[in-house]
């Protein structure tokens, strides 16, 4: 049975290295089958100074073939091969990946499952496909993971500095590679500080960890975070508080794996050190924001709160006393029923003075607003734009809470009568609902019971306008309302969830955020045979922003879209689920937060390897 050689070329060597001079083609190898063999060039020596190969216990090395006179390469196996491909600098986060990077935590973290596991699992991928059918060709193994080989290849600088250490004599020169920088181990030094303020970072680490611990306690009690933004930011700010050093132990753990090549996925903690300083740079962002938002406020407060007095007076008690009134005196010449119309006018109308002289005059009057405004501007000088508009859109809800109030009151009756309505039709075609079984049966009515549902049928369907032009009109009023607040917290979702620092990366370098690979056709230089060339895929713009594409169609169908619009004619409710909203926002962070004791015992085992390796 025949072999194939597929080899794996650097695109900074070229075959004219030394012209008019024979020269050998050093390989390392790969993958060794009984059909297919597969080497990445390591070396091109002069056929004067090649003596030859040592054996070697931890790598394959051979000699794949020369290079003659005329820059001809010539392979000892006729069955061959050669894909070009760029030396990836480790350093600088470059690598190969079978398929886009992961930018948030997997579902299956939460659930126990080993990365290597994740990494070898199969998954639809157009590249995948394509190479499987070409290595099928050459390969019977069907069970070919070229994510391995990827692999090899992004440690090929650490694989071309152990051959040279090896064989002194067949270092390369300085005009075969170029710019190709080797890890170097020395800078590494530079990152141990002195003992004491390692243990005091660790303490206040600790600290932190214990504040949040009693943050999360006093949540779980009280349930704040289902009804406050604040709340809820403060959860999150938490959350990566305690996330912040698991990540930087990955980050540290991935440097050493690929210095001392004692993992066979070196990139698989590289989405950690994304998310880590993709967070870092929205919480300087954040900052920043505030502090610009913070000097506004705190120079215009005094004229902001006598506008907001003025407006919140108007748009959340003035007008909607007035569209009361309206809605009990026969609206645009519709006929209701008085006595129900002045019932519901009557009650929300002392709602209103009510909340208006409990909290809403107090809450409005600009001294308060003033105050309000002043706390604003310094919790975003502290803590970040976000806490700002955190804090604004808990205020807007508490002012409304009247008319949260007066959609729920007018829902719910609406819901009883159509329910009511709907029960008593059923009545007169001879069914009922059957409630356990979900569904709706034949049953036989004697004749009084008939003419009752006529009578109470007749009753509810003269009412009915009358509770549609009230639940209809607060229905509004919630719109309006839940559409500021979904707005608002959108922003503070982009504030707090933007792929800023990836965006930076695919602009700057797009190479440090693989997205895939693909092979293209090399015709640069003529010979008997066409090279491939393999090239990496930067992430797309759409898997960046795939969680907030998922959020916006999320808020678009649950409140910009038909399905509202059959929930307000059902008389279902309509409410903000921040809670839902933040799920696939959250997806950066990992489901359960580490314990203390764990941390504790992972930064004692982190400072006992970083004292070893300095006294090594």
């Amino acid at each position: 049975m025949s072999i194939k050689l597929q080899i794996y070329w650097p695109s900074s060597f070229s075959y004219d290295i030394n012209r008019n001079a024979k020269s050998k083609v050093i390989g390392l190898s790969l993958l060794a089958d009984q059909c297919l063999h597969i080497f990445v060039v390591l070396s091109i020596i002069p056929t004067s100074n090649f003596k030859g190969l040592r054996k070697n216990n931890y790598a394959h090395y051979e000699m794949l073939g020369d290079i003659d006179e005329n820059c001809e390469f010539h392979c000892k196996n006729k069955k061959y091969e050669i894909i070009i491909f760029a030396i990836p600098n480790m350093r600088r986060m470059q690598f190969y990946s079978l398929r886009p990077i992961e930018l948030s935590v997997e579902k299956s973290f939460a659930n126990g499952i080993n990365n290597s596991e994740i990494q070898n699992r199969q998954f639809d991928c157009e590249n995948y496909a394509k190479l499987q059918s070409l290595c099928l060709q050459y390969n019977k193994r069907k069970d070919l993971d070229f994510q391995k080989i990827l692999n090899k290849l992004n440690l090929y600088e650490l694989q071309l500095k152990i051959f040279e250490q090896e064989y002194q004599e067949y270092k390369a020169p300085v005009g075969i590679l170029k710019n190709l920088k080797i890890f170097s181990t020395s800078a590494c030094n530079l990152l141990y500080l002195h003992a004491l303020i390692k243990k005091v970072v660790i303490i206040f680490v600790l600290f932190l960890r214990l504040l949040c611990e009693i943050w999360f306690k006093f949540c779980a009690i009280t349930k704040l975070e289902i009804f406050s933004i604040t709340a809820l930011q403060i959860n999150l700010r938490c959350q990566q508080i305690c996330y912040f050093p698991l990540q930087y132990l990955n980050i540290q753990k991935r440097k050493k794996e690929v210095q001392i090549l004692s993992s066979d996925n070196p990139c698989a903690s590289y989405p950690h050190y994304i998310r880590f300083y993709n967070t870092m740079w929205l919480i300087i962002n954040d900052i920043s924001f505030g502090i610009t938002l913070n000097s506004f406020l705190i120079m215009n407060s005094e004229k902001i709160s006598i506008f907001l007095n003025y407006y919140l007076e108007l748009c959340f008690v003035t007008t909607v006393r007035k569209i009361t009134i309206f809605l009990s005196n026969s609206p645009l010449g519709i006929k209701l029923n008085y006595e129900l119309a002045k019932f519901l006018s009557d009650l929300f109308l002392w709602i209103i003075d009510f909340c208006h002289e409990m909290y809403i005059k107090f809450a409005i009057s600009p001294k308060i607003l003033s105050l309000l405004i002043k706390t604003m501007g310094y919790s975003s000088y502290i803590c970040g734009a976000t806490f700002a508009l955190s804090l604004m859109i808990d205020f807007l809800s508490l002012l409304t809470l009247h008319l949260q109030l007066f959609y729920r009151i007018s829902s719910k009756i609406y819901k009883w009568q159509l329910n009511i309505m709907i029960s008593l039709f059923y009545l007169f075609c001879g069914k009922k609902r059957n409630v356990l079984r979900k569904r709706v049966d034949k049953n036989h009515f004697p004749l009084d019971v008939l003419l009752m549902g006529i009578l109470i049928f007749i009753i509810l369907v003269f009412l009915l306008p009358t509770v549609s032009a009230f639940y209809l009109s607060y229905s509004a009023f919630e719109m309006f309302v839940i559409t500021i607040e979904v707005w608002l917290e959108t922003i503070v979702m982009l504030l707090n969830h933007f792929p800023l620092f990836v965006l930076m990366l695919k602009i700057k370098e797009p190479s440090r955020v693989p997205g895939g690979i693909l092979f293209k056709i090399n015709n640069k230089r003529t010979s008997n045979f066409c090279d491939l060339e393999l090239k990496s895929t930067s992430l797309s713009v759409s898997l960046m922003f795939k969680n907030f594409s998922k959020l916006t169609h999320e808020l678009s169908s649950e409140y910009f879209s038909i399905r509202t619009l059959k929930n307000i004619i059902s008389g279902d409710r309509i409410y903000v689920n921040r809670n839902q909203l933040y799920v696939m926002l959250y997806s950066s962070l990992p489901p359960k937060v580490i314990g203390i004791s764990e941390l504790r015992k992972l930064l004692r085992v982190r400072e006992a390897s970083r004292v070893d390796t300095k006294y090594e």
